[in-house]
């Protein structure tokens, strides 16, 4: 357990890392966030609707890209990349631990993918922030 730890937040430093400065670290974050628990929910929650959790994402960073131009299409784009990086990352990692068979072990990660929500939220929060700040 505290490998599979390590080597995720490795992974997760690693690829908030690949996008300097642009986009903003709460665009990365919450991409990034949401990346790692929807790889997670795809493997452990029952009727999970991974394109649609994923096109939501997106269609709230298209909205704030066209409505505040917070974000250009090439960080838009980034962020797409990010995403997807992120999530195959954390779906290797989970496989390797054999969760996509073993789905009794999903609870043991689940503190984990917890964390990770709140910090999503924290990263919700911070772009409600900006956006009002542009209102």
């Amino acid at each position: 357990m505290k490998v599979f730890i390590v080597k995720f937040f490795i992974l997760t430093l690693f690829f908030s890392n690949i996008v300097a400065a642009n986009p903003n670290k709460a665009f990365l974050d919450l991409v990034n966030y949401t990346a790692s628990i929807d790889g997670y929910s795809s493997l452990c929650v029952k009727n999970y609707n991974d394109e649609q959790e994923s096109a939501n994402l997106f269609i709230l960073l298209d909205d704030i890209k066209k409505k505040y131009l917070l974000i250009t299409d090439d960080d838009y784009n980034m962020l797409r990349s990010s995403y997807i990086k992120t999530k195959s990352a954390t779906i290797n990692q989970l496989s390797r631990l054999k969760l996509n068979s073993q789905k009794n072990m999903c609870g043991k990660y689940l503190k984990i993918f917890e964390r990770f929500d709140k910090k999503k939220q924290k990263s919700l929060d911070d772009l409600e922030e900006m956006i009002n700040v542009y209102q």
